[in-house]
C-alpha cells in the first residue's frame, strides 16, 4: 500500500514572483539581508539600492545569486 505523500514531498508549483499579489510591495528585511549574504559569498559588492527593490525583484536576485553562489537546489549554473 503507497503512503500518500506529505506536504514537504509534494511538489509545489513555482509561480513567477512577478504574478505576486504583494510582488511590488518593498523588499523585506529579510530578502535584504539574505541577498546582503549572497553577494558576498559571490564577492560581488553589495548594490546600495537594494531598498530600492520590490519583493519579486529581489526575489529573482536571490534565484540568480543562488544559481552563481551554488546555493539553488540545482547547484551552480553551468557555463554557457
Amino acid at each position: 500500500m503507497a503512503k500518500p505523500p506529505t506536504p514537504d514531498s509534494t511538489p509545489r508549483p513555482v509561480r513567477d514572483p512577478h504574478e505576486w499579489k504583494t510582488g511590488d510591495e518593498p523588499i523585506t528585511t529579510a530578502q535584504r539581508s539574505y541577498l546582503e549574504t549572497l553577494y558576498r559569498e559571490a564577492g560581488e559588492d553589495i548594490p546600495d539600492d537594494l531598498t530600492e527593490l520590490t519583493k519579486a525583484e529581489a526575489a529573482l536576485q536571490i534565484e540568480e545569486l543562488q544559481r552563481r553562489t551554488g546555493r539553488s537546489p540545482s547547484g551552480p549554473s553551468s557555463p554557457h
